[in-house]
């Protein structure tokens, strides 16, 4: 299915907050773990090395070698020193590119760097109207979803997946509803209108309880069995190894990840 372009920052602003106005204690905090790093490091040489006999050794010596490695450690840390807190920095600032910025003096997370997978794991872009549609059904999912014991935003996942919310969505395979149940799945559930969304709710949550029982509770064979057929996922033992399955489970998880944190955990 087509993914929505809207970006979904401001419907997490809330839950999210900005590091705009932490920027110098972030800034300090990278360049005192890069002198704790170096202090650790002229300790490691110093121990290699005979004592200087500058203090006649003993406490007093020990006292002053930690001084000199901790005070030099921080001016290296605050000047170029080895680069690290600038690395660190460069990876945790999360503000905005100015505009006419080159590429190269992005920080890193702009240029797709493991952290900014860290800080945003996979969450995908809903549009504010696909958001708007799915409100319509908040108390039908919860209280359906409660009643088969699933987590309401694994069903909004599917939702959304199946249908972006649309009531009155057919697939080109007959599939009908917000939750896209096929005439024969509608007959085994006892669902009549599969457009109704009471109906194509309960009975989508009542197919997707099913699955995930007859899958020993593994999720991702329970959404690929929902996509593909439980007979398939069988069949192979595993998850398919078909494009549209996979990325379809994917897609199902990841929204849910996103609902996790604009919708109250139920």
């Amino acid at each position: 299915m087509n993914q929505e372009a809207n970006d979904i920052r401001p419907l997490l602003a809330q839950t999210l907050p900005p590091t705009r106005a932490n920027e110098r204690k972030l800034r300090a905090a990278c360049q005192e773990f890069e002198s704790l790093f170096l202090s650790y490091l002229l300790k490691l040489m110093r121990d290699t090395i005979p004592k200087s006999g500058l203090l006649e050794g003993g406490i007093g010596e020990d006292l002053f070698t930690h001084i000199i490695d901790q005070n030099l450690a921080i001016n290296l840390a605050k000047g170029e020193g080895m680069g690290l807190s600038s690395l660190l920095w460069q990876g945790l600032d999360q503000r905005e590119p100015s505009p006419g910025v080159g590429k190269k003096s992005l920080p890193l997370w702009s240029q797709g760097t493991f952290l900014k997978a860290y800080r945003e794991p996979a969450l995908p872009k809903v549009s504010k109207g696909v958001i708007k549609k799915l409100r319509k059904f908040d108390h039908l999912i919860s209280d359906t979803a409660s009643s088969y014991n699933l987590n309401p935003n694994l069903v909004r996942a599917v939702i959304v997946q199946e249908s972006r919310g649309e009531p009155q969505a057919q697939s080109p395979k007959g599939a009908k509803g917000l939750m896209q149940l096929l005439d024969g799945t509608s007959r085994d559930l006892g669902v009549v209108n599969p457009f109704s969304p009471e109906e194509n709710i309960k009975g989508g949550c009542k197919y997707l309880k099913q699955l995930i029982s007859r899958f020993g509770g593994d999720l991702r064979l329970a959404l690929a069995a929902y996509n593909a057929g439980p007979e398939v996922v069988e069949r192979y033992g595993s998850l398919p190894p078909f494009k549209e399955t996979r990325e379809y489970v994917k897609g199902v998880l990841n929204y849910k990840n996103l609902f996790d944190l604009i919708y109250p955990s139920l």
